[in-house]
């Protein structure tokens, strides 16, 4: 909570920084309307990049390296579904597709039902 706040103020201050330098100068250039509104939009979002940072993804403890593994299988195949120029090729990778998104959902299941045997396991255990 205090780490919120903190980080709530230095944002404050840096976007009221950056506004102050905007309006100081509004004097230098004409500007439409629009110019002005994107600079104001790319202040805003420049100005959370550097407060805020970028959202981490964050990998699913209960996914093995196995499984990860398929998924960029089924993306690759995707991707190259998606670029391919004749009708039969584009056929024949959708097929291919459907299996490995049914092998990548099979594989996922079982993982998961797996970490949560674990855990309740655990909680049984120790718990």
């Amino acid at each position: 909570m205090e780490e919120e706040k903190k980080t709530q103020e230095l944002f404050k201050l840096e976007l009221a920084n950056r506004f102050q330098t905007l309006t100081d100068m509004d004097g230098v250039e004409i500007e439409t309307i629009e110019e002005k509104w994107r600079k104001i939009g790319t202040t805003f979002i420049e100005t959370s990049e550097k407060v805020l940072g970028y959202k981490e993804k964050s990998k699913k403890d209960w996914m093995t390296q196995q499984t990860w593994e398929k998924i960029r299988e089924r993306k690759r195949i995707k991707d190259e579904m998606n670029v391919c120029r004749t009708q039969a090729k584009k056929i024949e990778l959708q097929k291919t597709y459907a299996e490995e998104n049914r092998e990548v959902k099979r594989s996922a299941r079982k993982e998961q039902r797996n970490y949560i045997d674990i855990l309740s396991y655990l909680a049984e255990t120790y718990g």
